[in-house]
This record gives structure tokens, sequence and C-alpha cells, in this order.
């Protein structure tokens, strides 16, 4: 089958098209060609030359003045990949826990290329945990430096009540 929308040529009976999404209609068989005997018409004078047809402009959306036309859909490969084992999972939080070598494999895991998908999120998953550690420790310890006053004159106050009971 043919697409009458980007005119891909369709591997079997589907029903939408696999380039623009379009909805396939199935052809008849074709038919082998009739034999008819040619028509003859008589000479007619060459025709004036006319202009050629106008083409039309391809469809670019402009629903509102300003705005940009739509983007074309990015191709991606959508072929599905490998889940991870439950030992793939453990060895590689494992080696992510690690301090420093952790830090290098959860990168070189998350943007390499060649690598299980499901590998790379996890991987990623990581780096946005370990961010979102380091900013917790940060504003904890900025925290600790602006309200350290107050905070150890409570401890000392709860401690001499504690200690003197």
């Amino acid at each position: 089958m043919k697409c009458p929308i980007c005119g891909k040529e369709s591997e079997g009976n589907e029903r939408f098209c696999t380039e623009c999404g379009a909805k396939l209609e199935p052809s008849a068989e074709p038919k082998p060609p009739e034999k008819t005997e040619p028509v003859v018409k008589p000479e007619q004078p060459p025709a004036a030359p006319t202009a050629p047809k106008p083409v039309p402009a391809p469809y670019v959306n402009t629903a509102a003045a300003g705005t940009k036309p739509v983007k074309e859909k990015v191709k991606r490969d959508m072929s599905p990949c490998k889940p991870l084992s439950t030992w793939s999972f453990v060895w590689r939080s494992l080696l992510f826990m690690i301090p420093v070598i952790g830090i290098i494999f959860m990168f070189v895991f998350a943007y390499s290329k060649g690598i299980n998908e499901n590998s790379k999120s996890h991987a990623r998953s990581w780096l946005i945990f370990l961010l979102i550690a380091v900013i917790i420790l940060i504003a904890g310890g900025v925290l600790c430096y602006i309200f350290r006053e107050p905070v150890l004159e409570w401890i000392r106050t709860f401690l001499r009540n504690f200690l003197s009971e």
C-alpha cells in the first residue's frame, strides 16, 4: 500500500502510515488492463500556450500572529530496550554508593553512547538524587550557621534541666 499523504510504501497490512500517521485505505488488487481499440482523434490545431498553474504553498501553522511554526517531530529509536535485572540494578546501586568512583561511573553510565536506555535512566536518577542531597546539605549548613547561638543555648538549657533532675 502507498500512503496518500507522504507516498511511503507500507510493508504489510498496516492501517496507518509509519511515516506521517495518515490512515491507509486498503486498495483493491490492480486489474489487468483491458484490451481496447485505440481511438483515433482528428488532428487539432495547436492550442495557445497557457500560463502554468500555481502550486499551493506548503502548510504552515499561522494560528496566531507572532507564533513560531510547529516543529517537526524528531525521529527517535523506539525499539524496546532490555530492562535491568535485579542483580544489575543492585550492583549498579552499590557501585554508585562508592564516594568518588561512584560519581564518575554515574556520569559514564548516564551520558555514554551505546548504553542501555534503562541503565542511563538509572544513573541519571542517582545523579538527581545526589544533586538534591547536596542542596539539602548546603541549606542545612547555612541554617545551622545562621541559628547556631539559639540552638546551642537551647541544648545547654536542656542538658542542665535533664542533668539536674
